[in-house]
C-alpha cells in the first residue's frame, strides 16, 4: 500500500487495477483456480524439492493462501488509501534527516498509519474467520478444519442439543 501509495508511475495504477478486479471476482472463481494447483502440487514441486514434494489439497497451507489471495486486494487499497492521505512532506523531511525510504517507512510512515494497519488486519482476519466454504472445500481431515466447519459438524450431528454448538461458539 504504501508503495502504491507513494508511486505515481502507470504501473501502480494498473496494480491498482488489476487488485481490484481480482476483489471482484466471485471468490468461487479463485477456488476453482487454486484446485488444480492444490491437487497437482506434488507433480509441481516435484522438480525443486523431489520425492518429499507434498500435496497442498486438504493442508491448512491451501487455506490461507486462497484466504491470502482473497483478502490481499482489500487490504491493498485499504492501506493505499491512508498511506496516500499522509502527507509526502514527511517523506522529504525524514529523507533530510538521513533515512532511507524504508526507515522511513518503519520510523514514520507505520507509526502514522498504525490505526490503518489494525484496521486492515482486523478486517481480513475476521473475513478469514468468517469463511466456510473454502475451508470446507480445502480441508480433508479433522484436524485442520477451521472453526466455522467444526461448529457445522455440530449442528449436523447434534440436530436436537444446541448446548455443543454454544459452547464451540
Amino acid at each position: 500500500g504504501y508503495a502504491l501509495a507513494r508511486s505515481g508511475s502507470k504501473l501502480a495504477f494498473w496494480i491498482l487495477i488489476i487488485a481490484l478486479i481480482f476483489r471482484a471476482l466471485p471468490h468461487s472463481v479463485l477456488v476453482t483456480g487454486y484446485l488444480p494447483l492444490f491437487i497437482n502440487s506434488a507433480e509441481i514441486l516435484r522438480p525443486f524439492l523431489g520425492d518429499a514434494a507434498p500435496t497442498l489439497y486438504g493442508q491448512p497451507l491451501a487455506v490461507i493462501a486462497v484466504l491470502v489471495a482473497i483478502n490481499q486486494p482489500f487490504t491493498i487499497w485499504m492501506l493505499r488509501s491512508f498511506f496516500h492521505n499522509i502527507p509526502a512532506d514527511l517523506d522529504e523531511a525524514a529523507r533530510v534527516d538521513g533515512c532511507s525510504h524504508v526507515a522511513a517507512l518503519r520510523h514514520v510512515y507505520l507509526p502514522l498509519a498504525l490505526p490503518a494497519v489494525i484496521a486492515s488486519l482486523m478486517f481480513a482476519f475476521l473475513t478469514s474467520w468468517n469463511e466456510f466454504i473454502f475451508a470446507l472445500i480445502l480441508t480433508q481431515n479433522v484436524a485442520a478444519q477451521t472453526l466455522p466447519i467444526v461448529i457445522s459438524g455440530f449442528v449436523m450431528d447434534f440436530t436436537t442439543s444446541f448446548s455443543f454448538v454454544n459452547a464451540a461458539g
